[in-house]
């Protein structure tokens, strides 16, 4: 593990035993860093500002993690995630993730574009940051991006390549496509393939069962 922290009243709770491949730097003020236990290929995080806090959980694993905050921002990533390829910029706003997603490789998740966009008679930001909250077991496919304003429910699917941004999309849903839309309800995933997740020995990943009981009003 390697901390550089030029700054002030910075924070950092690692209960990790993974930290070979984890780089921490800190150029602000009072930010607070807290990572629980997960193995990693590289975890890099960069905190260019000041009043940020970041929460890891007890990942499944996470075999690249980029975080990049500015000023005023929170991320927290919930505990059994994983994933293969994240990058998150935050800035002015909060990033949720919550338990149990899957995520695959080259995803983004930003709550800025990082450059404004004016209008030329005001001279108003036109881009201006927003939240991302994402559920517990959300599958976000390859080179999904998921953009400022977003609310992705439990149990979710979205599609490669897909971009999200403004939009919510409700529990047990779809959502493909740029700009991202619902396109099926009434949905479950699990990271087995199986004929039929409801046949007697049908072997489907143990957390499963909270979603569909959930479902099924149980």
């Amino acid at each position: 593990m390697c901390i550089k922290d030029t700054g002030k009243n910075n924070q950092f709770k690692v209960d990790s035993k993974h930290t070979a491949n984890l780089w921490i730097t800190v150029t602000g003020n009072n930010n607070r860093v807290s990572i629980k236990d997960f193995p990693t290929t590289e975890t890099r995080i960069t905190i260019k500002g000041d009043n940020n806090t970041i929460e890891i959980g007890a990942l499944h694993i996470a075999k690249r993690l980029t975080i990049v905050v500015r000023s005023d921002a929170s991320i927290r990533i919930g505990d059994r995630t994983s994933a293969q390829s994240l990058n998150i910029v935050a800035d002015s706003a909060a990033v949720d993730i919550g338990e149990d997603c899957m995520i695959s490789s080259a995803v983004i998740v930003r709550t800025t574009d990082a450059h404004g966009i004016y209008d030329m008679l005001t001279g108003g930001l036109l881009n201006r940051p927003g939240p991302i909250t994402i559920g517990n077991h959300v599958w976000l496919g390859y080179n999904a991006i998921i953009s400022r304003h977003t609310t992705i429910g439990v149990n979710c699917v979205i599609g490669a390549k897909s971009y999200l941004q403004k939009i919510t999309v409700p529990d047990n849903a779809v959502a493909v496509g740029k700009p991202g839309r619902v396109v099926r309800l009434g949905v479950i995933w699990d990271s087995n393939i199986v004929d039929n997740i409801y046949a007697a020995h049908a072997k489907v990943d143990a957390m499963l069962h909270r979603y569909l009981d959930k479902r099924l009003g149980d």
